[in-house]
């Protein structure tokens, strides 16, 4: 789970720098590449306080709800 985790806040960094500069500038260009070490490390911070702090909880939270409802169904259905 934490290698998950780790690799999903690499890639989310990665996608941030590169393409949401050509989206925020509405243009394609190689800025985002020739900047790449100077944005990437603040896209990354970002990355993984929203991982840690709002789509690990919330995506916990959900499976949890959904494997009691599953687990209510099966009980039911034994009875």
């Amino acid at each position: 789970m934490i290698l998950n985790a780790l690799c999903s806040v690499l890639l989310i960094s990665l996608v941030m720098t590169v393409v949401g500069t050509w989206i925020g500038t509405r243009q394609i260009s190689t800025e985002p590449l020739e900047q790449f070490a100077y944005l990437w490390p603040r896209n990354c911070t970002i990355a993984s306080l929203v991982e840690a702090l709002l789509a690990q909880p919330v995506a916990r939270q959900v499976m949890r709800r959904y494997h009691r409802r599953v687990d209510a169904r099966a009980a039911l259905a034994a009875a």
